[in-house]
């Protein structure tokens, strides 16, 4: 018989390196993603009763502080991992930029 070890925590936090195609990516660039993506996690836990819709609510985000810097935190190393630092432009310019490099990876690994 065979049993599961993993929490559906413990999945959330790893899911993104089957979802996300992260070219060259190092064990230690992957673990710094794996433990900032379980500081996202544990932030959420903090406040207990508030939904995503809740958490996630621009207009709130000064309600949760701990969950906006753990995401920060999860920002850059994803961009590190990515080798990539759109910081320094706003939010919605640096969303599709992001976007924009996901898809030029893609094309690149189909390609290539």
């Amino acid at each position: 018989m065979i049993t599961l070890s993993l929490s559906i925590k413990d999945v959330s936090a790893r899911a993104w390196s089957t979802t996300f195609f992260f070219p060259g990516l190092d064990e230690g660039r992957k673990g710094d993603v794996e433990k900032h993506a379980q500081e996202v996690l544990d932030a959420r836990a903090e406040y207990e009763g508030a939904t995503l819709a809740d958490l996630y609510d621009p207009d709130n985000d000064w309600l949760y502080p701990q969950l906006t810097a753990a995401h920060q935190r999860l920002d850059a190393a994803v961009e590190a991992a990515y080798a990539v630092d759109f910081s320094d432009l706003p939010d919605a310019e640096r969303e599709a930029a992001i976007v924009k490099h996901l898809f030029e990876l893609y094309a690149q690994a189909v390609e290539g």
